[in-house]
């Protein structure tokens, strides 16, 4: 890799450098790569790059990394990349950083993955905002920061970024960082799923079909499911599944006559124990919302620790909620929400860490020593 991208670095190096940038020449390789002519765009693209033209350097580093007009190749797409980026440009600023990030075609370095976001970031460059925003959401390279990864969030759901304005919206629903505000994070999703965004889709779906931040709506809520199912996002095929195979609560199973004219009532389908872990969750969130099932919290509970304890992050921070609320027959249990909460911010649940410290001050000495026998290994 590292000599590959010293390849390209001599190459550019002893290359005889053009004269003025020839505009014909630049949109003759953006006309052949329209067309599909990939090894056009790229001999065109490549004479201009090696003169030290930035937007030449971009796109060649794109060819690089779709291979197209060449075999795919992320180490040579760094040293391009690289090259525009150190001449300001946002875009190859943007996408070095995210190289760099994740470690494709260079070893993974996030320090400096936010030195180039933020640069793009700087000139207004609404992907490198977003990254930004999750590094600080996440804590990478920095002290995480829910609010410094809201004040990104914003400026990229602003610029109509569908990433941004879904993360933000999951903020606003959660107060995480951010004021509590469902109505705005139900407002931001609508947005994203115009540009067709799955997960704000299926987000969508979830706020009709709960009722958060606007009026519950069963019918809304299946035609974002599917809209999110078609695009293959797994979590709205598993919901979608949830809610075709039982009843809504507005309706009333049919009796049906067995062979000697007596009607039994009609059974409703229920879930099958061979369920994965995100489908008993589904299951459970369903029943505890009333989320085209009748509403149950204790069958709820039931659901979502069985997802829990086949290691189903969200469904700890869920059954973590009911037990501190004590919303179930058993009443509350500080000390098993405790843990469960802990369990969920192991699994890197926004909020949990935040809830886990507040049951914390409600456990009196007995529970403290509970909750260590349970941690226990």
């Amino acid at each position: 890799m590292r000599f590959r991208k010293l390849v390209v670095l001599a190459w550019v190096l002893t290359t005889p450098i053009a004269g003025a940038r020839a505009e014909d020449d630049f949109f003759s390789g953006q006309d052949a790569f329209k067309r599909g002519d990939y090894t056009v765009a790229h001999r065109v693209w490549l004479e201009l790059a090696g003169g030290g033209d930035a937007e030449s350097q971009f796109r060649l580093a794109r060819l690089y990394v779709e291979g197209k007009g060449v075999e795919p190749d992320d180490g040579v797409a760094v040293a391009w990349y690289r090259l525009a980026a150190a001449q300001g440009h946002a875009r190859a600023q943007a996408a070095l950083g995210f190289m760099l990030h994740s470690g494709r075609g260079v070893d993974r370095d996030i320090e400096e993955a936010i030195q180039w976001y933020r640069k793009a970031a700087n000139q207004g460059r609404a992907s490198a905002r977003f990254n930004l925003g999750k590094v600080y959401l996440d804590g990478e390279g920095v002290d995480a920061d829910a609010g410094e990864a809201a004040r990104w969030f914003r400026m990229a759901a602003d610029q109509g970024y569908a990433a941004a304005q879904t993360s933000l919206a999951r903020l606003l629903e959660d107060g995480h960082g951010v004021e509590r505000d469902p109505a705005r994070a139900f407002k931001l999703r609508k947005i994203a799923a115009k540009d067709r965004d799955p997960e704000a889709e299926f987000q969508l779906a979830r706020m009709y079909a709960e009722g958060i931040g606007t009026e519950r709506d069963v019918k809304k809520a299946l035609r974002f499911y599917e809209r999110a199912a078609g695009q293959g996002h797994v979590n709205a095929r598993v919901a979608l599944e949830l809610l075709y195979a039982t009843p809504s609560p507005t309706e009333t199973p049919s009796a049906t006559p067995d062979e000697t004219g007596a009607t039994t009532p009609a059974v409703a389908p229920q879930p099958r124990a061979d369920w994965t872990a995100q489908q008993r969750f589904e299951h459970g969130r369903a029943l505890l919302f009333g989320d085209g099932v009748p509403r149950d919290v204790n069958r709820a509970e039931d659901w979502l620790r069985m997802a829990a304890e086949d290691g189903h992050a969200e469904a700890a921070y869920r059954l973590g909620l009911l037990l501190f609320r004590g919303k179930g027959d058993g009443g509350k249990a500080f000390a098993s929400a405790y843990v469960w909460l802990a369990r969920a911010a192991e699994g890197g649940i926004a909020d949990a860490a935040a809830w886990r410290d507040r049951v914390y001050k409600q456990l009196n000495d007995r529970e403290r020593a509970e909750v260590l026998r349970l941690l226990e290994p």
